[in-house]
């Protein structure tokens, strides 16, 4: 995960070939407001979803449009 100059209010999360659904690496980008809410409580609608896993970590889950989990 990181975040550019280039785009100050984005994060960029690489996924790795093993980690995605077609088995080609990937670029994923999202607001960092989404971090930022996280720190507080798990955060996010939709495909991305942020979520605090104690004081170093974060989960973040992504999910293809037909495998949405219900809000």
């Amino acid at each position: 995960m990181a975040c550019r100059s280039t785009d100050p209010l984005a994060v960029h999360l690489d996924v790795p070939a093993h980690a995605t659904f077609d088995g080609e690496a990937a670029t994923w980008t999202f607001a960092r407001a989404l971090i930022a809410d996280e720190l507080v409580a798990p955060a996010g609608v939709g495909r991305v979803r942020v979520i605090p896993n104690g004081p170093v970590r974060t989960l973040v889950e992504a999910f293809r449009s037909r495998t949405l989990p219900r809000s």
